[in-house]
Formats: structure tokens, C-alpha cells, sequence
């Protein structure tokens, strides 16, 4: 439906009333966690048996559990899911990603330290671990725990300097870009470093990067937000006005979302959260736009943003 999540939704559930207890209720849940609409994604996992039927031996029904759990602030019932996940599909790797989470919302420093140094950690590709110290760090400022925040980002800043020498292989994430990776750590390097307020550090790191992989648009976008923050208006609005030009199939949400990012760094709040409603419906993922430090940060205490970014459902 060419990114037009609202229509996708209302299709789907007729689908899922017309057709009870099948996938399509699955799908109506995914759909609904998409557009911030965590209770409806519940009420459309209530109908299904992840024991019976179309969810039987699928362990993305508890992923869309959690997720709604944790956008509706319910972090005690979020763990227990994880849990019940774990039990189920031990192997499954997105565990990591799902505890990290919901430890770093409820601030739970210790158990988060005893997260990163568990042993079956050093299954996962350096990246991805790293990405993972990024997700602490961004979580924990979302939930109001600014110290343990930049606690968090300063292990991971050292964790990705004792692992420099990481292969130099395709990395596990960013398909569709030619980031390596050595490169992808130095990325998530960057990001650490912004929530210590090393921003110029970053930027200068995003900026090599985009020297060594120009098809990688979305550091230059992040250059033009690091520009935003740090006053240097021509940079950040030029950056902006290239934004605008640009197409990128399928990603126009995002495309936008960077925009609203530049906004919100050079203090234009009220344009930064219409960005944000604009990227939601062309199709950006509301739960994606939670993980963006820059937007908590420069938007996080301003009531037009909270309310964007609060459940609608």
C-alpha cells in the first residue's frame, strides 16, 4: 500500500476478523506495533495459541508480545516474555536485543552488566554487540536514567576499542550498504560517543565513513544532525536541503525522520515533531523513531513530541 500504514491496518484487520485465529491476526498485531498502537497489537494477539494453529513453533508471536509490553510501559510482563521466549527458542538471537531492552528501561544496571558479560555473548559478531551497548545506552536516557546512560555508553566506547581489530568482513547489519564490519563498530562508536556529548568525535567519525562508503546516505544524514547540535546552521540546513532531493525506495520515512532530527538539533521543535508525523505516515515504524538518541534528547521534555510518541491504541 505504497507506505500507507492506516490503510494497511484497516485492510488487515478486516482480514483478521473475516479469517479468526489465522496469520492474518498476526500480521494486524505487527501492523499495529508499527503505528504505536501497542493495546490493539494485544488485542490481536489475544486471538491467537502459540501453541495451536497458524503461531504453533513461531517464536515471532512472543517477539510481537514484547514489543507491544514494552511500548505500553509494561517492562515486569515485557521480562517475563522474554523469558517465556527464551525458554521456547533458546537459539533464537534476537533474546539479546529483547533483554537489553527491557533491563535498560527499568534502569536495572546491575543485571544489564551480568547481560553483556554472560557467556553465550561471544556467539554474537562484534557489531552486533556493539549495537547492543548502543541500545543500553538509549534506552536508559528514554527512561530517565541519564547517568547509568552515559555509564553504559562509556563501556561500550572502551568495549569497541579493545575489538578494533574485528575482521574485515560484510557486517551483520546496515543491508543494502557496503559498511564493514571494522566500519560498523567505528558507527556505533560514534552514536556511544553522542550520548557522552562527544559530538565532535562523532561527526568526525561519520565523516570518514561516508569518505569510504558514499552509497551509505544515512551518514550523512547523521552528519547533518552532529552539524545541527553543534550550531553549524549552514552545514546542517544544506544537509537538509540534500535530504530533500533525495530518493531512496521504500525509505522515505526514514529519509524524512533524519530531517525531523536536523529540526529538532537546531531548536525548531514545533517543525521537528510535524517531520515526525509526516515520516509516521509515510510509512517510518514508530517503535524505529524511539531508538534515535538525538530525537529524546533534543525533544524529550517538549509535550507535542511526547504526545507523538505516546501509544494511540
Amino acid at each position: 500500500l505504497e507506505g500507507d500504514l492506516e490503510r494497511a491496518r484497516v485492510t488487515i484487520r478486516r482480514a483478521a476478523a473475516l479469517a479468526p485465529a489465522s496469520k492474518a491476526a498476526y500480521n494486524w498485531a505487527l501492523i499495529a506495533i508499527r503505528m504505536g498502537r501497542p493495546e490493539e497489537a494485544r488485542e490481536a494477539l489475544s486471538s491467537l495459541d502459540p501453541d495451536r494453529g497458524a503461531m504453533r513453533g513461531i517464536s515471532r508471536y512472543w517477539m510481537r508480545q514484547i514489543e507491544a509490553s514494552h511500548h505500553l510501559g509494561d517492562h515486569e510482563r515485557e521480562l517475563e516474555q522474554i523469558e517465556e521466549l527464551e525458554r521456547r527458542y533458546p537459539d533464537e538471537r534476537s533474546i539479546f536485543f529483547y533483554k537489553v531492552r527491557a533491563l535498560s528501561a527499568l534502569g536495572y544496571v546491575e543485571s544489564l552488566r551480568a547481560a553483556f558479560a554472560a557467556e553465550d555473548v561471544s556467539r554474537y559478531p562484534p557489531e552486533v554487540v556493539a549495537v547492543r551497548y548502543r541500545n543500553a545506552a538509549i534506552d536508559l536516557h528514554a527512561h530517565g536514567h541519564h547517568e547509568a546512560a552515559r555509564e553504559c555508553a562509556r563501556i561500550g566506547v572502551d568495549w569497541i576499542d579493545s575489538r578494533t581489530t574485528a575482521a574485515n568482513r560484510p557486517s551483520a547489519f546496515e543491508a543494502g550498504f557496503s559498511l564493514r564490519a571494522r566500519q560498523q563498530l567505528q558507527y556505533q562508536r560514534g552514536r556511544l560517543l553522542e550520548v557522552l556529548g562527544a559530538r565532535q568525535e562523532a561527526l568526525a567519525i561519520y565523516a570518514d565513513l561516508y569518505e569510504q562508503t558514499p552509497d551509505a546516505w544515512f551518514l550523512r544524514a547523521h552528519m547533518g544532525v552532529v552539524h545541527a547540535s553543534l550550531g553549524h546552521i549552514s552545514e546542517a540546513m544544506q544537509t537538509d536541503r540534500w535530504l530533500q532531493t533525495l530518493n531512496v525506495p521504500y525509505r522515505s520515512g526514514d529519509v524524512t525522520s533524519w530531517r525531523a532530527g536536523i529540526a529538532a538539533r537546531l531548536g525548531d521543535l514545533e517543525r521537528g515533531v510535524a517531520l515526525l508525523e509526516q515520516s509516521r505516515q509515510e510509512g517510518m515504524s514508530w517503535g524505529e523513531l524511539h531508538a534515535l538518541f538525538h530525537l529524546d534528547e533534543s525533544m524529550g521534555e517538549y509535550e507535542a513530541f511526547s504526545g507523538s510518541m505516546s501509544p494511540k491504541g
